[in-house]
């Protein structure tokens, strides 16, 4: 039974590492403290900076911005949980699967 459970835990850690790609970001430099939080928040998909390329770190962020952040994240939490349920049940079938037929 333990090798279900190191299964299920390689599942769910692959689900969470496939996002999208990340963008680099012309005005963040490579050593600023923040890049790889700035990074990290992109490739979730929770923001993707200015079109030209930019993140404008030392730009006030507005409310609207700050609706759209916090749209963005909840909407990407609501689709994992859901794929991540779906990916479960998968595993949960697969291992029935498996204790019905050694």
């Amino acid at each position: 039974m333990r090798w279900s459970f190191w299964l299920a835990i390689v599942f769910v850690f692959s689900f969470f590492t496939t996002c999208r790609a990340t963008h680099i970001f012309k005005d963040i430099p490579a050593q600023h403290w923040a890049r790889q939080s700035v990074e990290r928040l992109d490739h979730l998909g929770i923001t993707s900076g200015y079109q030209d390329g930019t993140f404008r770190g030392r730009k006030s962020l507005s409310r609207y911005e700050l609706a759209l952040y916090l749209s963005n994240l909840e909407h990407i939490q609501s689709k994992q949980l859901a794929q991540l349920y779906q990916k479960i049940q998968d595993l949960q079938s697969e291992i029935n699967h498996l204790k019905s037929h050694p």
